[in-house]
């Protein structure tokens, strides 16, 4: 029998309080369970704590960030919308605007 050390041993307790909490808060984020872990009698662990046991049990919070559309940021002046005013549309082209994320965190048009 392999012989645990403290921290170890320690982690193996909490996973059992970890999972309480979110079985009861499957909303909450690490960092609400950690405060919440704090206004309780259980043993108290910190944020950072709560994210890595979070992650060796494999559950996370249920709520997703929400998509927010890029701001947008011009340098020449814009051009007035020609299209609004005309009565008979079937000789205008349209065009899709794509989003591209690029990995340092800036988008392309």
């Amino acid at each position: 029998m392999p012989s645990y050390s403290a921290r170890t041993k320690r982690r193996e307790s909490l996973n059992p309080c970890i999972l309480d909490v979110w079985k009861t808060f499957q909303f909450y984020g690490y960092c609400r369970m950690a405060a919440y872990n704090q206004q309780t009698d259980d043993p108290k662990v910190s944020e950072y704590m709560t994210h890595k046991l979070m992650r060796e049990l494999g559950i996370r919070s249920r709520i997703q960030k929400r998509f927010r559309k890029p701001n947008t940021v011009v340098t020449v002046n814009q051009r007035l919308n020609l299209i609004r005013h005309l009565h008979d549309l079937s000789c205008v082209w349209q065009k899709n605007i794509t989003y591209i994320k690029l990995t340092n965190h800036r988008w392309f048009y």
